[in-house]
């Protein structure tokens, strides 16, 4: 992996401080090709060599790639999809446990499975024609129920279909990733494609970028001031469907088997990059009520919803953390 470091960890972070009190130094790197997009990395350090803190977060994030990853043919998920029932690792396993209780928690918002659906979507722009009922019916009815049995080491997977967990596995190997390092650095920020982690007891400005597509010299509308907690961000993208004239969101409700009818770009604040991530991937499908309200009801969590036409929702918790 080639890196260069550089004077700030990027467009969206725009450093720690204040740091002159402390006799630390900043380092700050950044990777390309880490998990498909860019990886970030700031953290200060005293007598541990830097190398020592880049090489454990790197070797973490390829170890649980190997584990999670849908795009590597032999990584554990993988081979579990395809054997349909056997024993898994902690790391799978807590990936499995937890992604059934967000689907439990948001009313089916968030499911793994509704890559079936994306599918169905892509074969009907090439054709042309919209899917028909039946066709969305057959791929929706099992969205319905739990896609996995877990018991002791063991897991059954229980959706006929394949099952993607890209929208939470990212922001946990952030969160590993990050937990790691700062075992031996401090006041680590760690920023894989948008999903951010910070642990130290410092604050840290986040900028969040304007919705549309995004660019290097996107411009920031508002700052965040967080500390040991975690930003991800969804949608807002200028992507979807074309079939017949007609323009349909690429985000597909799982609860009903069709594109989202209103596009909005959403940031989340959590205490970690798991649930950030998984609530971003949530809060773009269900209605904006919805998702203050589970923002509000788990109580360290910011949810800010953005429309294209420049209306903005947020909870409380979100507008205490502007600066």
């Amino acid at each position: 992996m080639l890196y260069k470091s550089f004077s700030h960890i990027s467009r969206i972070i725009q450093g720690i401080g204040p740091f002159r009190t402390l006799p630390k130094v900043r380092q700050s790197f950044v990777y390309e090709n880490v998990l498909g997009t860019r990886l970030e990395l700031g953290f200060y350090t005293t007598g541990t060599k830097p190398d020592a803190v880049v090489e454990k977060i790197l070797a973490e994030t390829d170890r649980l790639e190997a584990v999670f990853s849908r795009f590597k043919p032999d990584s554990e998920l993988n081979k579990w999809l395809t054997s349909g029932a056997a024993r898994v690792s902690p790391d799978l396993g807590w990936l499995l446990e937890t992604s059934e209780l967000w689907r439990q928690r948001t009313g089916g918002a968030f499911h793994p499975g509704v890559d079936g659906l994306t599918r169905l979507w892509q074969r009907a722009e090439t054709s042309g024609a919209e899917p028909g009922s039946q066709e969305i019916l057959a791929l929706l009815e099992p969205l319905k129920e739990s896609f996995v049995h877990l018991k002791g080491e063991r897991a059954t997977k229980l959706f006929p279909e394949g099952l993607s967990f890209n929208a939470i596995a990212k922001g946990r190997i952030v969160d590993l990733a990050a937990e790691l390092g700062a075992d031996i650095a401090e006041e680590i920020v760690l920023n894989v494609g948008g999903d951010l982690r910070h642990i130290g007891s410092k604050t840290l400005k986040v900028d969040i970028v304007k919705p549309g597509k995004v660019a290097d010299n996107s411009q920031s509308f508002l700052t965040l001031n967080i500390s040991n907690q975690a930003v991800a961000s969804s949608g807002g993208a200028v992507r979807g469907f074309k079939i017949g004239g007609r323009h349909f969101s690429h985000v597909i409700d799982p609860r009903t088997g069709w594109p989202v009818k209103t596009e909005v770009a959403v940031s989340v604040i959590a205490p970690d990059c798991a649930t950030a991530d998984v609530l971003a991937t949530a809060f773009s499908v269900m209605s904006p009520k919805e998702s203050l309200e589970l923002a509000d009801s788990l109580e360290t969590v910011g949810c800010l919803i953005m429309s294209a036409d420049g209306e903005k929702l947020s909870n409380a918790y979100f507008d205490r953390h502007i600066a």
